[in-house]
């Protein structure tokens, strides 16, 4: 997906008028599906099946989190984590969750306002396009950053047995 919004990004940043909008809006929608493509392959290799787009940023904060927080207590009480380690995990994978989870929530309002607002004006300026403050060089960052949150998650995943 991310290579399809960089080619979009390229073709906007090609044309003005109607057509960059156009592609500006379509490499916007890119990059949020790569993001939630991203997740939802994490998800599954944790046993989770989940396609509602805007569950995700609440399952991930909810029950991923409250089961790595339960598997990391636990593991703590029975010796097997130390409590600098405990403490280490719970706040690595916290901040991992919450950042994965806010760049789901705003690439996907993004997203709906790309996809769903045509009267929206989207701000071109010298080869840059913004929708509701969020540019699309920021955009184009999304899916590295979910890359790395979801390694993060996964890491911590693996390392409790889960």
């Amino acid at each position: 997906m991310k290579i399809v919004g960089d080619a979009l990004t390229q073709l906007a940043n090609e044309n003005n008028g109607n057509d960059a909008e156009l592609f500006c809006r379509s490499a916007f929608n890119r990059y949020y599906y790569s993001v939630y493509w991203k997740a939802r392959e994490m998800l599954s290799e944790v046993g989770i099946d989940e396609k509602g787009h805007a569950n995700i940023p609440s399952l991930l904060s909810g029950k991923i989190k409250r089961r790595i927080h339960a598997e990391i207590r636990k593991q703590e009480l029975n010796g097997l984590l130390k409590s600098s380690e405990a403490y280490k995990l719970k706040n690595t994978v916290t901040s991992s969750i919450g950042s994965l989870a806010t760049i789901l929530t705003t690439a996907r309002n993004i997203r709906e306002i790309a996809d769903y607002e045509p009267n929206y004006k989207i701000n071109i300026k010298s080869y840059s396009f913004i929708i509701d403050e969020c540019s699309l060089s920021t955009a184009e960052k999304w899916p590295a950053k979910a890359s790395a949150y979801c390694k993060t998650i996964r890491r911590v995943w693996s390392e409790l047995g889960l």
